[in-house]
């Protein structure tokens, strides 16, 4: 027999579980890092001579045209120095062949752009001409958008 009590005690736990998709999203929001807490979080760590996890570095790489804009402007600040050790630490990283890293290595592509658009362009075709296997499977793994400016690249290797 249903009592008041237990009527309430069963309308919150209906309540609650209507309401735990919101909070759950709410909680993610409130735990998930933004890429600039990521990246200032990498910059630090080099800052105090810490090793960077493969994790960090990958967290630490722009997937979009605003990242890329954050990322690339603090070679023009007050952290240029850890910039670029962060940088080359995404270069050697990604040439070594953490899959990963490298995946999202070759993404950037559609990002470089000046003095850091030539060196990054060499080290690709560098590394696609030691690895055209590798190479050929990973481009073809991705979005086409995100590897647009490689065409010739995985032409000449690929097909």
């Amino acid at each position: 027999m249903l009592t008041a009590k237990s009527t309430m005690k069963h309308k919150s736990m209906i309540l609650l579980l209507l309401a735990a998709p919101f909070f759950v999203n709410a909680m993610q929001s409130v735990f998930q890092k933004s890429y600039e807490d990521h990246l200032n979080e990498s910059l630090t760590l080099l800052e105090q001579g810490s090793d960077l996890t493969p994790v960090a570095i990958f967290n630490s790489m722009p997937t979009t045209t605003q990242e890329a804009e954050t990322f690339y402007a603090l070679d023009y600040g007050d952290r240029s120095k850890t910039f670029r050790k962060l940088n080359r630490l995404i270069q050697e990283k990604a040439l070594e062949g953490h899959v990963e890293i490298l995946g999202r290595f070759i993404t950037m592509s559609q990002f470089v752009d000046g003095y850091f658009a030539e060196a990054y362009f060499d080290d690709i075709e560098a590394w696609a001409m030691k690895n055209s296997e590798d190479f050929c499977r990973l481009i073809s793994s991705l979005p086409p958008e995100q590897v647009r400016r490689l065409p010739s690249l995985q032409e000449a290797l690929c097909l």
